[in-house]
């Protein structure tokens, strides 16, 4: 019977064994680590930049709205504005959830569940250190919500990888039994 820590330690090795395409690995890891270091850059910015950042995205979106306002009614175009940088952060960490996960995909982990797992795993945790660090940036806080939030995001992004790849493996089923 194999050890927790035994279990992990073959998990971890399969991670860093030579992937089965080393180009995606390389390729969908990179763009994680580049999300990665743009929601830092992103948490780090004091209260009042952030504030300024975000009112300068959410003029542009207005702009925007505001010539779909015949397709959008006005709640919807509020609730948009209202709710822009929590759009940012489920946003940006879809798109984590979807590097992290395709880079996983591309590993030597024999079940495809654990990958997935996996990959929830590093944005769930990636997630809460960004919130830990906030609480150390001027008039920024640390809030489980945004934890939940970030997760729900990337949590998006993982299943939608899962969905994409099983159509993918099922569509080149069909094409190798033509």
């Amino acid at each position: 019977m194999q050890t927790g820590a035994s279990v992990k330690s073959k998990i971890l090795l399969k991670i860093a064994e030579k992937p089965k395409n080393q180009k995606r690995f390389v390729f969908f890891a990179a763009l994680s680590l580049a999300t990665m270091v743009t929601i830092f850059l992103f948490s780090a910015q004091p209260a009042e930049l952030s504030a300024e950042l975000s009112g300068e995205f959410s003029g542009w979106v207005d702009n925007l709205l505001n010539a779909f306002k015949w397709l959008l009614s006005e709640g919807v175009r509020l609730w948009i504005k209202t709710y822009i940088r929590k759009i940012a952060h489920f946003t940006l960490y879809a798109l984590l959830g979807i590097f992290v996960s395709s880079a996983l995909i591309n590993t030597k982990i024999k079940k495809e569940f654990l990958k997935y797992l996996i990959s929830a795993a590093v944005c769930l945790f990636y997630s809460i250190t960004d919130e830990f660090h906030q609480l150390f940036v001027e008039g920024r806080s640390g809030e489980i919500r945004d934890i939940l939030l970030d997760f729900s995001g990337a949590a998006t992004g993982i299943i939608f990888v899962f969905i994409i790849y099983k159509i993918i493996c099922i569509s080149s089923k069909k094409h190798k039994k033509i």
